[in-house]
């Protein structure tokens, strides 16, 4: 079962973090479809990805401070060298992520699923 990111969502976060959480305000019952997109070294400060599903994402390097990830789905990412200051990610589920590098000074993981992550 191959991951596959839902295009439309993909076309609205490549538009920019400030039109994304535009969409996410609009659309808060759409679960945002995001897996195993490759957001290497993508600015993503701020953005809303509550509960959206970011399994089996490439994130190295990507700038996700502020982000709100909470109850997130982002098992198998690749978090190496992501930047996570203050970012949520409370009740996210980040088993079997590679968080090698990452900085999470100050993110908040609580209730966060990290079994098997390194």
């Amino acid at each position: 079962d191959t991951p596959v990111a839902n295009p439309n969502h993909v076309e609205i976060l490549t538009q920019g973090v400030k039109i994304w959480n535009k969409w996410r305000s609009d659309n808060r019952k759409v679960t945002a479809n995001l897996r195993g997109i490759d957001l290497s070294g993508y600015l993503l400060d701020g953005g809303d990805f509550r509960e959206a599903d970011l399994s089996d994402a490439i994130l190295c390097g990507a700038d996700l401070n502020r982000a709100n990830l909470s109850d997130a789905k982002i098992s198998k990412a690749e978090l190496s060298g992501a930047r996570l200051i203050l970012a949520n990610l409370s009740g996210a589920d980040l088993t079997n992520s590679n968080l090698t590098g990452a900085d999470l000074f100050r993110a908040d993981l609580s209730w966060a699923d990290l079994s098997k992550a390194t």
